[in-house]
């Protein structure tokens, strides 16, 4: 646990299955599962920390 009480491996599983299910929206599961790899290095392994200092020319990339 973090100084704040957070597990930081359920944090970033929590933010990967949130990340899951928007792009899941209107689409088959497996395809969404196919993609997981390329959504985790999309997603800086879906590290919240790392994505909130995201550049706009990342974001926009």
């Amino acid at each position: 646990m973090t100084k704040n009480g957070e597990h930081p491996y359920m944090t970033k599983k929590i933010f990967e299955f949130i990340v899951l299910d928007l792009f899941q929206a209107g689409l088959n599961w497996e395809t969404i599962l196919k993609k997981r790899k390329g959504f985790k290095k999309a997603f800086s392994n879906f590290d919240p920390k790392k994505i909130s200092k995201y550049s706009d020319k990342k974001i926009k990339n």
